[in-house]
């Protein structure tokens, strides 16, 4: 009898163990439904998240001058002869589309936009942030 209960009392706490570890497995965030914004230390750029069924459906970047107008990305095409220069333009839906198949802010840097990249992986956090159940 004495081993049935330590057998018992044994794989309870076990069972216990593993759904407390389970239960708090890093990237399972819980979010709430809805659009959450997000801006920058410097606040030059915002973005915000559409949220449905606790995954990212929409991320929508938005960058700012000095004097708080909104820049507007397709004037920020370089070209050079017939190549072209990845700025902006190319950077601001690449990285949104990142955050939405990722369901996450840690996405990869654009390259030739670093600053950008880490502006909006910056306003992508605190707006998870604050979905955040």
């Amino acid at each position: 009898m004495k081993c049935k209960i330590r057998t018992v009392l044994l794989l309870t706490v076990s069972l216990a163990l593993m759904m407390l570890i389970v239960g708090c497995a890093p990237g399972e965030e819980a979010y709430q439904d809805g659009n959450y914004k997000g801006v920058s230390e410097d606040e030059t750029l915002e973005v915000t998240l559409t949220l449905e069924n606790g995954e990212i459906v929409a991320a929508e970047i938005a960058e700012f001058d000095s004097e708080g107008s909104k820049k507007d990305i397709e004037a920020y095409l370089v070209c050079f002869e017939d190549d072209r220069v990845p700025l902006l333009a190319e950077a601001h839906p690449a990285l949104a589309g990142q955050i939405i198949n990722q369901n996450n802010w840690d996405v990869d840097v654009f390259t030739g936009a670093t600053t950008t990249s880490d502006k909006v992986r910056e306003a992508a956090e605190k707006a998870l942030q604050t979905a955040r159940i």
